[in-house]
């Protein structure tokens, strides 16, 4: 009686022994599974197959095929290869993608920073040439101010360029005076029609070259210079350049310089 008992116990200790085996198995799939799918990116690992969360959500169903494999069949082992050489495949290519995917972002960031780079340079180096523009300029104005009074202090000069003026100023009159003349004779031979707005004009710059004569005369006295006559060679220079600023006289450069040393009257177009 005591060894069946025994039996017996033996038997259904065996019995439990397999139910038990295959229980935990089913439970391992099933953490398998669920850790696989866990928001937490936790890797996981089979074997030498190692995959994150982000793995496995995007290989969702070769994940699922090599975890659910099937076990206890004839092919089993190697239908579980096939599952798991598919799934590490996709975890590659998804890992490859990635990758391309943070590569490009990381170029596109370092473009955006090259460019901004190269505009903050742009900028500065703009601001800087604007700054030494206005430097430079600032210096021209200054030599020509301390110039200006160089030339205020010569005699010579100032005798040269202000007898130039008056000369200038002398033709502007006449030239004016004969080109009103010339128009009140073909208005009397055509009629009496005269164009009133060209003679007021020609009046108006006689009137301004006598002014700026007399106003040249006496800054001469003035400042004691003695003028010299129009036929001088240098104050005749100076009155053909004050004419036409493309004439050969310009071409000396103290001429040039003398002969945009005052505000002269031109004559109207």
């Amino acid at each position: 009686m005591l060894d069946r008992r025994r039996l017996h116990i033996r038997r259904v200790r065996t019995k439990s022994i397999g139910w038990h085996a295959l229980f935990v198995r089913l439970l391992a799939i099933v953490a398998l599974v669920a850790t696989a799918r866990q928001s937490v990116a936790c890797p996981c690992k089979d074997g030498d197959l190692t995959w994150s969360t982000d793995d496995a959500d995007h290989c969702y169903d070769e994940m699922t095929s090599f975890v659910y494999a099937p076990m206890g069949y004839p092919d089993s082992a190697k239908r579980k290869s096939e599952a798991r050489e598919k799934f590490a495949r996709c975890i590659f290519r998804y890992r490859a993608e990635v990758a391309r995917e943070s590569a490009e972002r990381a170029e596109m960031e370092r473009q955006a920073i090259k460019a901004k780079h190269e505009r903050e340079v742009s900028e500065l180096r703009a601001q800087e040439a604007a700054r030494a523009h206005g430097e430079r300029e600032e210096q021209e104005r200054q030599a020509e101010a301390e110039l200006r009074q160089q030339r205020l202090r010569d005699p010579r000069w100032m005798r040269d360029v202000l007898s130039g003026v008056v000369c200038y100023d002398t033709y502007v009159r006449a030239r004016a005076l004969d080109l009103i003349r010339t128009e009140q004779k073909y208005a009397r031979i055509g009629g009496g029609m005269v164009d009133k707005g060209k003679l007021y004009d020609l009046q108006t710059n006689m009137r301004r070259a006598d002014e700026e004569k007399a106003d040249t005369i006496s800054t001469a006295k003035r400042i004691g210079v003695s003028l010299v006559p129009c036929g001088t060679a240098i104050v005749r220079d100076i009155v053909e350049c004050l004419k036409d600023s493309d004439s050969p006289s310009c071409n000396g450069h103290r001429v040039g310089e003398m002969s945009g040393f005052f505000d002269v009257v031109d004559l109207p177009d």
